[in-house]
């Protein structure tokens, strides 16, 4: 998908503001997530590429349906709204709004539910324009950090991190560099569905614990202790910190 700005045919495909979301389901699995901005004329869908094929046959089935809301007049959170919870059909699959329609902070957040780790098109095309730069022996572009209420979603060394639960299950784990100034959360991908829903409460605790002046491993500790919530989980009183040399050791083991 390409990000582009909203035409006579089509809503826009790319915002800055909060979108709300439902996600796209095809035989209980989450295969993409439909959304819509709150304020913007922009809506789309975002595969979940971790099911290549499936997801791939739902966005064209769902970008068809957008168009035709856009050409009836519809606003994005109308055409968003209109479908959910309706049967699932073999090819696009449904709208799943067991949990109610869903709010982001941006499309950032909801790309890293999605697909986590994986950069979405503006940053491939920063990161292709900071490779060419080099090459051709100039300074590269200054990348952009993350929203100005998040703390940095990578680091180098050590993290420290508490799982997340829910019904004694790991939903993913919460994590904060040893030394520097990140955290962030990493879904574990045995979790399914639950595991990405879980992202969102968490990565919001995160947000207003920076906002509140809590360093990372400060906000680690902090949520240590919290209740078990229906969506997000929790972490348990007593839940012992654990460390990994870096993060790319703690994003295999969210893997299996």
């Amino acid at each position: 998908m390409t990000d582009r700005g909203a035409s006579a045919g089509s809503y826009a495909r790319d915002t800055d503001q909060p979108v709300r979301y439902y996600p796209i389901t095809l035989r209980g699995e989450t295969v993409g997530y439909l959304w819509a901005s709150v304020t913007d004329d922009a809506a789309s869908c975002l595969r979940r590429l971790a099911k290549k094929d499936e997801s791939l046959r739902a966005y064209r089935v769902w970008d068809g349906r957008l168009r035709a809301a856009k050409a009836r007049g519809l606003r994005p959170l109308e055409a968003l709204r209109q479908w959910a919870g309706a049967p699932e059909e073999d090819g696009p699959g449904r709208l799943d709004d067991g949990a109610g329609e869903r709010e982001a902070a941006g499309l950032a957040e909801l790309r890293e539910i999605a697909n986590p780790g994986h950069a979405g098109p503006l940053d491939e095309r920063r990161r292709r324009s900071r490779s060419s730069a080099v090459r051709r022996g100039e300074r590269p572009p200054v990348p952009a950090g993350p929203g100005p209420g998040d703390y940095p979603m990578t680091a180098e060394g050590a993290v420290r991190y508490v799982p997340v639960s829910k019904g004694g299950v790991v939903l993913g784990y919460l994590w904060a560099s040893a030394a520097g100034d990140a955290a962030s959360y990493v879904i574990r991908r045995a979790a399914g569905d639950a595991g990405f829903d879980s992202a969102v409460p968490w990565r919001r605790a995160l947000r207003a614990a920076r906002e509140s002046g809590l360093t990372p491993l400060e906000a680690l500790e902090r949520a240590i202790g919290t209740p078990e919530d229906e969506r997000g989980g929790g972490v348990p009183a007593g839940t012992p910190v654990s460390e990994a040399p870096g993060l790319a050791v703690l994003r295999d083991l969210a893997a299996q």
